[in-house]
């Protein structure tokens, strides 16, 4: 049985990665620190949260690019599939690094005996880069679809926001003893994500406050 806030020890979480509810009444396109809408649940392992990242990331190149679906791939996958051919039209991307804000927020929920939220703001350095003989323009499309407010419906209820595009990178790859044409076009995305921990309730306190002329007063709280 994991520990609690009342047993001591190391607190793991109760739910790993998940993406907060946004408050009633908040603006689009705006990021939320999160509000609980169900009790909190019971012990869960660690999950891949950057996979559940490029999988929204690829149905947003996908859509805005009209690029099939399985010519947008992940950079790094364990079983690659097979290099497109040299006439092909398709994308690479991955998540190349995280900066997470200095502070999280930290919320407390009554539920089911108490358990904290901690809320995690980051920023996400995304490389999509394209091959082929349309290369420039699909990496163009992409830059000018993300500021369209419809094509970035996808990222909200994923705990995504769109930053900024950086500026296309011409640079030629080589592939199998020949350069591709290849544009690199690097992206900015804001994410939060909320770990919920077992910090319980406080059911009940006492103790003595003193003050600097030495004067001490009893004090007591709790259920009855």
């Amino acid at each position: 049985m994991s520990n609690t806030s009342a047993t001591g020890g190391f607190l793991r979480p109760l739910q790993a990665g998940r993406t907060p509810a946004a408050p009633q009444g908040s603006e689009p396109g705006t990021m939320f620190p999160g509000d609980a809408t169900a009790s909190a649940p019971q012990d869960a392992g660690p999950s891949d949260i950057l996979e559940s990242v490029e999988d929204v990331l690829h149905d947003l190149i996908a859509g805005i690019t009209g690029l099939p679906g399985a010519m947008v791939r992940p950079r790094a996958q364990a079983e690659p599939a097979n290099t497109p051919g040299k006439n092909a039209d398709w994308c690479a991307f991955g998540v190349m690094s995280s900066t997470p804000y200095t502070y999280p927020q930290i919320k407390h929920y009554g539920e089911d005996g108490g358990y904290d939220d901690v809320i995690v703001h980051e920023e996400l350095a995304v490389l999509a880069s394209f091959y082929g003989p349309r290369h420039y323009a699909f990496a163009a499309l992409l830059h000018a679809g993300l500021h369209v407010p419809q094509n970035r419906e996808i990222l909200r209820p994923n705990g995504l926001a769109f930053v900024k595009a950086g500026g296309i990178t011409r640079l030629p790859e080589l592939v199998m003893a020949g350069f591709r044409a290849r544009a690199d076009l690097p992206l900015t995305f804001r994410r939060v994500t909320a770990r919920s921990y077992a910090v319980r309730n406080i059911e009940k306190s006492s103790g003595t406050l003193e003050n600097d002329n030495g004067l001490t007063v009893g004090f007591g709280c709790g259920n009855k």
